[in-house]
């Protein structure tokens, strides 16, 4: 046989105890040698011996039905209850968990206007429309575009007349600027102040 180095025995060691499987194996090993010493030491070995004795002839015991088969049935039942538990855990804990509360985050007030939007299945921010400052009417954007002009933008409130742009940019470029401040502030709970 190999001799082994005292490196190649100690990664052994520590693979064997990383293993799912023998890690288990060597735990046990040693609870059953701390619960051997424990009786021994207490002086619990008669104890258990008559324990063991007593639960054997119980079992071996004659009435008009064997108890073995009580036994049998005893065990038949705490496996159907553990079943039984197992099943109900299994539906408690697939039950929907609460919507975070970020998802109730679905307005704030950027570049002077107050936005709402919502969030679809994937948690993506959608839908995303402006409202008026002062009397909270939905705007919709004026996009301005001409050939010698960059493309601007302006927000007129067509039921109290407060107007502000033209502001020169694109559209989907606010609206992506929008976005990035919601992200932005989920991520770092500044939202929860709204």
């Amino acid at each position: 046989m190999p001799d082994l180095k005292k490196a190649d025995k100690e990664h052994f060691l520590a693979k064997v105890w990383k293993d799912p499987v023998w890690s288990k194996v060597i735990s046990a090993g040693i609870l059953v040698v701390i619960g051997t010493a424990t009786t021994y030491f207490f002086g619990l070995w008669p104890t258990l011996k008559g324990w063991f004795w007593l639960v054997l002839s119980y079992l071996g015991a004659t009435t008009r039905v064997p108890n073995w088969l009580f036994g049998l049935l005893i065990v038949s039942a705490l496996v159907v209850l553990v079943g039984v538990g197992l099943v109900v855990f299994a539906v408690v804990s697939k039950a929907p968990n609460p919507e975070p509360d970020w998802k109730n985050y679905t307005s704030d007030n950027f570049v002077g206007l107050v936005w709402r939007w919502e969030y679809d299945s994937k948690n993506s921010i959608r839908g995303e429309h402006c409202y008026c400052p002062h009397c909270d009417f939905r705007i919709i954007p004026v996009v301005m575009r001409d050939w010698h002009v960059p493309e601007s933008v302006s927000f007129e409130c067509n039921n109290c007349g407060w107007r502000m742009g033209p502001i020169q940019n694109k559209l989907e470029y606010i609206l992506q600027d929008v976005r990035l401040r919601v992200e932005h502030n989920i991520r770092k709970g500044t939202y929860k102040k709204y």
